[in-house]
């Protein structure tokens, strides 16, 4: 069993999965749930006065967009807070845009095929080279 501190309160713990103990995750989900909510009633509010309202940091609303687990609403869209990771296209949800991730599937779909293509490894035992000896025995 793993024990680490926890990212968010520094308090150590046994970790499972989770860089956060389950005090943390708890209140993680406590406001995410709030955000989800929040966003239903009122999707045209900026980010800025959603993180007010709620009581959840800008910085987590972020990256609840950028792990796909919100979209932003109408007012976010506005503020423009988010970039695509390659190309800094203004996007609304994940890390890359659209085209980017396009990009991005086909290389990995490219080194896939390359990797099936390419001969397995065969004989991977050691070979001896004769020597001037063994070769006059014969």
């Amino acid at each position: 069993m793993e024990y680490t501190n926890c990212l968010r309160c520094g308090k150590m713990f046994a970790r499972v999965n989770a860089p956060l103990c389950p005090d943390c995750i708890k209140d993680e989900e406590v406001a995410f749930q709030k955000l989800r909510e929040y966003l239903n009633d009122n999707p045209s509010n900026r980010i800025a006065t959603v993180s007010k309202d709620t009581g959840v940091p800008m910085k987590r609303i972020l990256k609840y967009i950028q792990e796909g687990r919100i979209e932003m609403s109408v007012g976010m869209v506005e503020d423009n807070l988010l970039a695509c990771a390659r190309c800094g296209t203004s996007i609304t949800v994940g890390s890359l845009c659209s085209q980017c991730l396009v990009s991005y599937n086909q290389t990995l779909q490219g080194m896939k095929e390359e990797a099936q293509q390419r001969p397995k490894n065969r004989g991977t035992g050691m070979h001896i080279a004769k020597s001037d000896e063994d070769k006059k025995r014969r």
